[in-house]
């Protein structure tokens, strides 16, 4: 280290001495599947350069941000329609804890519509406090049987939160 040979290039210099044109930067991309970080094209800023690259990226970006956003979906309908099957308020609440933590407002949401909480008479779901508390029933019978564990938080407020996930 520290010979005459040894210079640091700045990405600018070294696609100078490259004479790295834009539609080569481009291509650079194609072939190898990223952008390189130690150089770039003659003549462009770090934010020129960045538009490029946003460009270029901004396609394969937003198709893969579609596919998360279906796979998500697919998943929460598929625990929905589960859940629709269930009469047990239980089953149903396993069903929907995952191995991450959840809140109370995301079990709400999953089991809103399940026919295993409906009122007494069975005309309608259950809704708001009514529902927070037959699902906190569940949960404290599912805690004591070893289940199901609870993890005490707060939130950016300050109030208390509780969070709920199978027991691994």
């Amino acid at each position: 280290m520290g010979g005459k040979g040894d210079r640091q290039y700045d990405a600018e210099e070294l696609g100078e001495l490259l004479r790295l044109t834009i539609a080569q930067y481009r291509q650079f991309k194609i072939v190898t599947g990223k952008f390189p970080a130690s150089f770039r094209p003659s003549g462009l800023t770090r934010r020129e350069a960045k538009a490029i690259r946003d460009e270029v990226n901004r396609p394969a970006r937003t198709i893969a941000e579609r596919k998360r956003r279906m796979a998500k979906s697919a998943a929460k309908l598929a625990i929905i329609q589960t859940v629709a099957d269930l009469d047990c308020r239980a089953s149903a609440v396993y069903t929907v804890l995952t191995d991450r933590y959840q809140t109370m407002l995301q079990l709400m949401n999953a089991l809103a519509r399940s026919p295993a909480f409906r009122r007494a008479d069975g005309k309608c779901p259950l809704a708001g406090a009514s529902l927070k508390k037959a699902i906190q029933r569940v949960l404290e019978k599912l805690v004591a049987a070893g289940r199901v564990e609870i993890k005490r938080d707060l939130y950016k407020t300050g109030l208390p939160m509780d969070l709920f996930r199978r027991r691994q």
